[in-house]
């Protein structure tokens, strides 16, 4: 028997109606913060909300950008797909699709306009 009670992992499932489609919630059910699934979960946990929120922004580039939007996106799935099989392989190989393979591939996508020349708009605050 364990001198202390055994972690509850919780994996949820978000409805098509939230427009979440394939995301899942990790609950921890003690205090351990995840320490139950391993020293470098946690840090692999953080480099994928890292990629997945500057890969937002790339998405979000070519949207503006993109001559063709359409074959713009096309590669990004390609890039995303690739990121996303190295981050599950493991952290040794990121570096390989990061810096080479990705980059390659999303500055390839011919522009119509650079980010500089987007026009841009502050929102802030809370509209009531």
């Amino acid at each position: 028997m364990p001198d202390r009670p055994v972690p509850r992992v919780l994996r949820v499932g978000c409805s098509t109606s939230s427009g979440l489609d394939n995301v899942r919630a990790v609950v921890s059910g003690d205090e351990s913060s995840y320490g139950e699934l391993g020293p470098e979960f946690k840090r692999d946990l953080w480099r994928g909300i890292v990629l997945s929120d500057s890969f937002t922004d790339v998405r979000t580039g070519i949207r503006l950008c993109a001559r063709d939007v359409r074959r713009g996106l096309a590669v990004f799935e390609r890039v995303w797909i690739d990121v996303v099989a190295a981050l599950e392989r493991g952290a040794k190989e990121l570096p390989a699709a990061l810096p080479g393979r990705a980059r390659e591939a999303l500055t390839a996508i011919p522009r119509r306009r650079t980010l500089a020349e987007v026009k841009k708009v502050l929102s802030s605050g809370r509209s009531t």
